[in-house]
């Protein structure tokens, strides 16, 4: 996780609660971490929760011989394992399948939980997706409210 990556960051919404990192090609899973570190300053500096859009279509991922390397293998089972303990939700865009079954192996060999990860195939998915645990955690925090 040393190395410099592209990123590009915007607002997703107006009440600045989701941001939306593009990544540039030849991102792995050490750019998803370099996504979640990034997130978590911002939402130090803005003092709330934050939800994640990673957009990733049509931008080719490392080679997927590099990505089946042990330590390209250990980051993949590192950011699982991280993502397990965020209180936000990450939506990616466009992955490619096997990016996704290296996520859901990586994700069912730590935990029975529900994943953390979500996977869409367009923006307006990865917004629904989001929006739909944005108002989940609203809900349930009026009834911990209600019922304390």
């Amino acid at each position: 996780m040393g190395t410099r990556m592209a990123l590009n960051a915007a607002w997703e919404n107006r009440d600045k609660t989701i941001i939306r990192f593009t990544l540039m090609p030849g991102w792995n899973w050490d750019t998803l971490h370099a996504v979640l570190d990034r997130a978590a300053k911002i939402a130090y500096q803005v003092e709330r929760r934050l939800d994640i859009i990673v957009d990733v279509r049509d931008i080719a991922p490392q080679p997927i011989g590099d990505l089946l390397r042990p330590a390209a293998q250990e980051t993949g089972q590192e950011f699982t394992k991280r993502v397990m303990l965020l209180d936000h939700h990450v939506a990616i865009i466009g992955a490619p399948q096997y990016i996704r079954a290296m996520y859901n192996r990586f994700h069912l060999g730590c935990t029975t939980a529900i994943a953390s990860v979500h996977f869409a195939s367009t923006l307006e998915e990865a917004r629904a997706v989001v929006h739909v645990h944005q108002v989940r955690e609203v809900v349930y925090g009026v009834c911990e409210l209600a019922f304390a």
